[in-house]
């Protein structure tokens, strides 16, 4: 299982941005849907796909093994053991 550090990176671009970030402006840039953000935001585990983890890559201005954390990246191919 991969965990998507979502509401880590959204409190770190608001941060850089001096600006408080909500879902809906996610949601408008990256043409992702509202449910789908909340998903990930609130339901530890939640599947989604890479497509949705490049897209919110892309939004926050990040790499993807930033945003994931588990036993395996899929972007690398690779396993850790933290």
């Amino acid at each position: 299982m991969i965990r998507i550090l979502f509401k880590q990176a959204l409190d770190e671009k608001s941060f850089r941005d001096g600006r408080r970030i909500i879902l809906n402006d996610v949601s408008e840039k990256k043409g992702l849907s509202g449910p789908t953000l909340a998903k990930i935001s609130n339901l530890p585990g939640y599947n989604t796909s890479t497509d949705t983890i490049s897209a919110l890559c892309d939004y926050f201005e990040i790499e993807p093994f930033t945003i994931t954390n588990g036993s395996c990246n899929t972007y690398t191919g690779t396993c850790c053991s933290s």
